[in-house]
């Protein structure tokens, strides 16, 4: 039997993703999710959710992971977050993203809590 993926969307973050055995009765689910003004959906007829997972983020077009940093903002070509500050493309050393000063650091970071700040 087919199913398909829903996920149920809080804030248009994923909150929960469930199977739902495609039979004479998901028209009647879904409908009936639908009539709940308390939570979105998304079904794969809306979107690929085939790489979603609980906590990522729904931008009314894609489903994304969430950014590492405030930041950042999301490449919609190449599908991933950029750093308002390119990645250097040559370094010797160990080198991270400082979000307090929007650039990369070299050497390693002895407090990740306190030098980089992601989103959680």
């Amino acid at each position: 039997m087919t199913s398909k993926k829903v996920a149920f969307l809080t804030d248009n973050v994923i909150a929960n993703i469930v199977n739902v055995h495609v039979d004479d009765h998901y028209d009647e689910f879904i409908r009936s999710i639908m009539s709940d003004e308390h939570h979105s959906y998304l079904t794969e007829d809306i979107t690929n959710l085939e790489m979603a997972s609980i906590g990522y983020e729904w931008d009314g077009t894609n489903v994304r992971h969430r950014s590492p940093y405030p930041s950042w903002t999301w490449d919609s070509t190449n599908k991933e977050w950029v750093p308002p500050t390119p990645h250097p493309e040559e370094h010797d050393t160990v080198i991270h993203w400082d979000e307090a000063t929007l650039s990369w650091k070299e050497g390693p970071v002895n407090d990740i809590q306190e030098t980089n700040t992601a989103i959680s």
